[in-house]
């Protein structure tokens, strides 16, 4: 352990007798003035001995003045100097054990002045205070990351929700748009059953009517052969002119047959062109609405895609801010640990084991 000291004009005797005393014990001490009994400004020498503190050239440091309570207020105006102005060795020991003051002040009249020395410099500093103060630190951080943990959670689960929904959405729409195909496309079969009747029924009409229109004319032609034939009976035409007259009868005859043939050929031609007029239009339907649904299934997918995302990340800030938690957490118990062991260590609690 290495001692500072520092004094006014007032204080010059006392350091030295303290020097003295510090070097038959061979504890080493630095002198950082004044040493001449001229006035001079107590301050400047305060402030030699703080920095010193603060730059770890000793481990503890002495001020002397008349009284003490100069030396005292100029050092604790230093960042980092806790400066205890003590009278007996009592104020000397709890100055190091509660206020772990590293700069003792002292006037030149001090009494038992080695005695004071000897407590304050072998008085181990209380954790206790600063223990609790880092706990109750370390807690508070705790409490602050699980608040941002439970915060960073909710966002994600309502984002799942929210996705969620969406894709309940999207497939009540998909199931709706299906549902209207299918029923367009009853409607179209409903609509082309119905035209394929109505056309078999004015094929069939139109058929029943040349037909009969056949039949009138193969009576009236069979009529004219009845009246050729008798005609050639009574007047005793020859039967070369009845085979001519039978001819002619059987090529009318086939010539109403083909022309009714033919004409039952075209309207079945005409029927068939609608039905597969009918069948492209309704397959066009179909496939530009597999094309609009399979599109908005495509849009749900990249919306779902972003989504998952958002949320992958969201788990990988939540994981990191937990592993976080746990490393600060893991920190402060062994914290907590040692500074318990320093109390039992300064309590003299292993000392009276071994």
């Amino acid at each position: 352990m290495k001692i500072g000291i520092a004094n006014d004009h007032r204080g010059v005797n006392l350091k030295k007798k303290i020097m003295n005393y510090l070097h038959e014990k061979d504890i080493s001490c630095v002198d950082y003035g004044t040493n001449s009994d001229e006035s001079c400004d107590y301050v400047d020498y305060a402030l030699k001995l703080g920095n010193a503190i603060n730059n770890k050239e000793v481990d503890l440091g002495i001020l002397i003045c008349g009284t003490g309570i100069g030396m005292s207020i100029a050092a604790n105006k230093i960042n980092g100097i806790r400066c205890a102005r003590v009278v007996n060795s009592d104020e000397a020991k709890l100055s190091r054990e509660h206020n772990m003051a590293n700069i003792m002040a002292i006037g030149e009249n001090i009494e038992n002045v080695f005695s004071v020395v000897d407590t304050f410099i072998n008085t181990k500093e209380s954790k206790a205070e600063e223990l609790s103060v880092i706990v109750e630190e370390r807690e508070a951080k705790a409490e602050e990351l699980q608040q941002i943990l439970d915060e960073r959670q909710e966002k994600a689960d309502g984002i799942t929700a929210q996705v969620a929904k969406q894709i309940d959405v999207l497939i009540e729409s998909v199931h709706e748009k299906m549902a209207e195909i299918e029923q367009s496309m009853n409607a179209g079969m409903d609509s082309l059953g119905r035209q394929v009747s109505s056309d078999m029924d004015n094929l069939g009409s139109s058929v029943s009517g040349q037909i009969g229109n056949l039949g009138q004319s193969l009576g009236t032609e069979i009529s004219g052969i009845s009246q050729n034939i008798g005609q050639s009976l009574d007047f005793g035409d020859t039967l070369e002119q009845t085979r001519r007259i039978t001819e002619e009868g059987t090529a009318a005859v086939t010539s109403a047959v083909n022309e009714a043939n033919a004409h039952m050929l075209q309207s079945l031609k005409e029927l068939n062109d609608q039905l597969v007029s009918i069948k492209a239009e309704l397959a066009d339907k179909v496939h530009t609405e597999n094309v609009k649904c399979f599109r908005n299934i495509q849009d749900l997918f990249k919306v779902m895609g972003d989504k998952v995302d958002t949320v992958s990340e969201l788990e990988k800030q939540v994981g990191t801010t937990k592993t976080f938690a746990v490393i600060s957490t893991v920190l402060a118990i062994i914290n907590t640990f040692g500074f318990v062991v320093i109390a039992l260590y300064i309590l003299g609690f292993f000392g009276s084991i071994f």
